[in-house]
């Protein structure tokens, strides 16, 4: 079961353009009208470019075209001051990404099943456990697979094995997600500081 966390989300890919091995993470000022948003620009890879992720307060409804969503995550970037460099890498990832996918942001809550209620189905990856744009859910998709993979060899693919594979992702997989939810809810915290943070 999901919980809404009220925030609208853009992710997108920028083939083209280095990050130089630095990812960075923008955030509004906790006192404006910019606090709840935040902006995070990755490394791709090695000779890929960078991907990038926008999360803003809720936005009405959901964009019907590409070019209705570059419009409105371009808004919630200009909204954090268009004369900043920040404005500046943002927009450059945006306008240089092909596709922008935008969506709802969501996070599972532990305090409702966490098991598939019909024999035959379980829920990996971001179906299972859905966290902010921070890196930690495509980790916990690998972890998925290989225990998945595991308990499938350990006992075949059947019922037993799938609700084995819950079994042994429940404590971890909550354990994580609440870490992330904690940083977010941190990274928001009232600040005298620059909202600007720059990893290598």
């Amino acid at each position: 079961v999901l919980q809404a966390e009220n925030k609208s989300v853009w992710r997108g890919l920028a083939p083209t353009i280095s990050t130089s091995g630095k990812a960075t993470f923008y955030r509004g000022l906790s006192d404006s009208t910019t606090a709840g948003r935040s902006g995070l620009i990755f490394p791709g890879g090695k000779n890929v470019g960078s991907s990038w992720t926008v999360i803003s307060d809720i936005e009405d409804q959901r964009s019907n075209s590409e070019e209705e969503s570059r419009r409105r995550v371009l808004k919630v970037i200009e909204s954090m001051g268009k004369e900043s460099d920040n404005f500046k890498i943002f927009k450059q990832v945006i306008d240089e990404s092909s596709i922008i996918i935008e969506s709802k942001l969501h996070v599972r809550d532990f305090d409702k099943p966490w098991e598939s209620s019909y024999d035959g189905l379980i829920y990996v990856g971001d179906s299972a456990h859905p966290v902010r744009p921070t890196g930690e859910g495509t980790a916990l998709a690998f972890e998925d697979a290989s225990v998945l993979g595991k308990v499938v060899l350990k006992f075949g693919l059947c019922d037993e094995a799938l609700r084995e594979y819950e079994n042994e992702r429940y404590e971890p997989v909550k354990r994580i997600s609440e870490k992330v939810k904690n940083m977010a809810n941190n990274f928001y915290k009232e600040t005298d500081e620059p909202p600007v943070v720059h990893f290598e």
